[in-house]
């Protein structure tokens, strides 16, 4: 509840990010192509994406004005997760 951690593989370090760093969240679309050169662990300007497949995902803006994009395959089982964890 304290934090979101990513593990994107296994040689790959971990990312955590803690919740008072979280300026925002949502669900949403994007083209994996065009803002990123496609999926994987994905870099561009201060977005950063973990993706593998699909075209949803969880965009997590930090204090920073970083985004954080993390893919998903089932947006609609996560929107209510990411309503919990803005509203507690």
């Amino acid at each position: 509840e304290s934090e979101i951690r990513i593990s994107f593989g296994l040689l790959t370090s971990k990312i955590v990010i803690s919740r008072a760093s979280i300026k925002g969240m949502q669900i949403r679309k994007y083209n994996a192509i065009k803002e990123f050169a496609g999926w994987g662990i994905r870099y561009n300007g201060n977005q950063s994406c973990f993706t593998v497949s699909g075209s949803d995902a969880l965009e997590i803006i930090l204090n920073t004005n970083q985004i954080v994009l993390i893919g998903t395959q089932v947006p609609e089982k996560m929107q209510p997760v990411v309503d919990d964890y803005l509203n507690t």
